[in-house]
């Protein structure tokens, strides 16, 4: 008696996931086609059957394959918790950029025409979210109109801005102008901040289309528009990465915090003086009266490089090319639950400059 197929005979894509995983699934290839050949939506449960899967770890691990293949736009979860397949539905899947007059729009990660949402549609959302919208016709200046079916992903975990109290109620109008919302603060979440203050505030609620996002105040930035408060509010705002992972730090302490003498032998070290960077049209009247000194006093006060900023390109190509994977890429270990969201951007910390 011949042994019954299961889903390891199927997928195409076994034999790549048992080398990668200690513990494989099926592969999202494989998953999209079982629900092709149900023709219907799916629940978890149901799932599962249909797979053969009864072993609990593999059951979390098909559970955050399924999460992710909902995040990136290839399944939708519906109302009643069941998996249906993106293409049936004939609905638009991509990234919302917002306007700071209230509506925006949805990028498709296809290409082709921005879907663009009210402001009805977004006050459900917030710029930079991942969703799946359903074309409803054309609004008054021709374009294609969408109405939101599901949120895939919310992006925006906290907004940096200016706080406010009014007859009590506390709020941040975000410093980014492509969010339109203005996250309110409750009492008890209000924490040091003061009216007018710039603060940082996570998002502990998102959005709906009846209710404004509500935050938590994390951190109160410092008056009187320095530079680094500067700075700390764009990264805030933008959620720019500016930490050193934890992978990044031990392979740094391999290298110390000198340069050693091989690390400088055939470069021009330039630590210990004072540098400025000036644009080509600067570069070109700075030269001009740098040739009229040296007509003038046969020597120059300052030196000039015009090639600075390639030949250091050049290098730090250089050096990246000869970093490990784990150097640039610090991959979570487990199993197969979701191919790219184990990666995290890090910084070395190391720069050499010709």
């Amino acid at each position: 008696m011949s042994r019954k197929a299961d889903w390891k005979d199927k997928d195409p894509r076994f034999r790549e996931e048992s080398a990668r995983y200690g513990k494989p699934v099926p592969s999202r290839e494989h998953l999209l086609k079982t629900l092709a050949d149900a023709q219907e939506p799916l629940g978890f449960d149901a799932l599962v059957e249909r797979l053969g899967l009864h072993e609990r770890a593999l059951r979390q691990a098909l559970s955050k394959r399924l999460a992710a293949m909902v995040r990136d736009g290839q399944l939708l979860l519906n109302r009643t918790d069941e998996y249906c397949l993106i293409d049936r539905l004939s609905l638009v899947v991509g990234t919302v950029s917002g306007h700071r007059d209230g509506f925006g729009f949805l990028v498709a990660d296809g290409g082709g025409d921005d879907l663009f949402l009210p402001y009805r549609e977004m006050r459900m959302l917030m710029h930079g979210d991942r969703a799946a919208a359903r074309v409803i016709g054309r609004d008054e200046r021709g374009r294609p109109e969408g109405t939101i079916v599901e949120v895939l992903e919310r992006r925006t975990k906290q907004v940096a801005g200016r706080f406010s109290l009014e007859a009590g109620v506390g709020f941040v109008v975000p410093d980014n102008r492509r969010i339109s919302h203005r996250v309110v603060i409750p009492p008890q979440y209000v924490g040091p901040a003061r009216h007018e203050d710039l603060v940082v505030a996570e998002i502990i609620e998102q959005p709906s289309r009846n209710r404004d996002p509500v935050g938590k105040v994390t951190r109160v930035l410092p008056q009187g528009g320095s530079a680094d408060t500067a700075i700390d509010l764009a990264i805030a705002s933008h959620g720019l990465p500016h930490e050193f992972s934890a992978g990044a730090l031990r392979e740094s302490r391999k290298y110390g915090r000198e340069v050693d003498a091989a690390g400088r032998a055939g470069r021009l070290d330039l630590r210990e003086f004072p540098l400025v960077t000036i644009d080509g049209e600067a570069y070109e009247a700075s030269q001009i009266q740098l040739n009229r000194w040296r007509d003038r006093y046969q020597e120059t006060p300052f030196e000039m490089r015009p090639r600075f900023f390639e030949d250091t390109n050049t290098e730090i190509s250089r050096l990246m090319r000869k970093c490990r994977a784990d150097d640039l890429y610090e991959v979570k270990e487990g199993t197969s639950e979701d191919e790219g969201e184990g990666f995290e951007d890090i910084l070395t910390g190391r720069t050499l400059v010709d």
